[in-house]
């Protein structure tokens, strides 16, 4: 299990506070046995915000030294994805990144295609595993640009049956329905990866 660690929605320009927090949730993920901490910042002028890049990977590191670091997609809100993986590249060895989830810059990965072939072919080390709106029929041509792993949500909406009486509204979320993990869906997703890394191979 890795954890998404993020303190708020909205952009990825974080204050001291916001990235205080964001501490905390970090060591209290891997205290609680994540595998992997996922997490991400930039700065105003959409370059990746190294010293808190790197002083969380660190922390990470320091509390799990096999922790997994990926750096989630702020990549894909940075002015230049493609230097953006440099800059993680550039990190030093304590704060060193595993993996950068990303769509290649584009509103869904099936759509980022050429940068993330760009990503993959900078040699930057770090492993890319694009996501972002990842359908069954992306999967062949994000194995074909090189990924090293893909990720999606494999969701389905669920409506709840009705109840009695009238209910009060409970904010945005409509409170008739909510998302499930769709079995099936991943077992075509895994098929899929299969099929398309056999034919790379």
């Amino acid at each position: 299990m890795h954890v998404l660690v993020r303190p708020r929605p909205g952009d990825f320009v974080y204050d001291a506070d916001e990235l205080a927090l964001t501490e905390r949730e970090l060591r209290a993920a891997i205290r609680s046995g994540a595998a992997g901490v996922v997490v991400g910042a930039l700065t105003r002028d959409g370059r990746i915000d190294r010293p808190a890049v790197a002083r969380l990977a660190a922390l990470a590191r320091a509390e799990h030294p096999a922790i997994r670091v990926t750096v989630h997609r702020a990549l894909d809100h940075s002015s230049d994805p493609v230097l953006a993986l440099a800059d993680l590249a550039g990190l030093p060895a304590e704060s060193r990144i595993d993996r950068v989830l990303t769509s290649g810059g584009a509103s869904r990965a099936g759509l980022g295609l050429e940068t993330l072939r760009r990503l993959v072919d900078s040699g930057s080390g770090i492993e890319v595993m694009a996501g972002g709106g990842v359908t069954i029929a992306d999967i062949p041509l994000l194995v074909g640009v090189g990924v090293d792993a893909v990720h999606l949500s494999a969701k389905r909406t669920v409506t709840a049956a009705p109840t009695s009486g009238t209910r009060p509204a409970l904010g945005a979320q409509d409170a008739a329905a909510h998302s499930v993990t769709d079995a099936a869906i991943v077992a075509e997703a895994r098929a899929a990866l299969d099929t398309a890394a056999r034919r790379q191979g």
